[in-house]
């Protein structure tokens, strides 16, 4: 019985880490929106409408976030609408980026990249070893995107 109640706590910590995770990436994405606006280059009295764009990016993370969750699963989901609203956060910047882009800007740089590279020689050998493994990637890849770049994976 011990055990088991041992076993449950152990869930229950990592379920509220994974809570406490996602918010905190949440506040930081959420943050970062005026910034991303300014590097735009978007005129100020469009600022406050442009970063209300953005911010609706976020809602489905938000919405998923404020629902509380009591099994690991809908936790995972989290970080998993965190990672889906930072790829649709980036796909609105480019989108905005494009509006507001003048015909005599540069246009986005190809950025390639290798596997091996990125990642090294890596052992996959449970669904938490693929689900870091994946979060690498997708930092070293929405780091470039940030900067307009478009990456070629080898």
């Amino acid at each position: 019985m011990q055990a088991y109640h041992t076993a449950q706590q152990a869930l229950t910590n990592q379920v509220h880490t994974l809570q406490q995770e996602a918010q905190k990436e949440l506040a930081e994405l959420e943050a970062s929106l005026p910034k991303k606006a300014v590097e735009i280059g978007i005129p100020d009295a469009e600022m406050e409408t442009v970063v209300a764009d953005l911010q609706e990016v976020l809602h489905p993370a938000r919405d998923r976030i404020e629902r509380t969750s009591s099994s690991i699963t809908e936790a995972r989901a989290m970080k998993t609408a965190i990672m889906s609203s930072r790829l649709d956060l980036s796909k609105k910047v480019q989108e905005i980026r494009a509006r507001y882009q003048t015909e005599g800007q540069v246009q986005s740089q190809e950025v390639y990249m290798s596997w091996h590279n990125l990642l090294g020689q890596q052992r996959i050998s449970s669904p938490d070893d693929l689900k870091q493994i994946i979060e690498t990637l997708q930092r070293h890849v929405y780091t470039e995107l940030e900067q307009q770049h478009i990456v070629i994976i080898e």
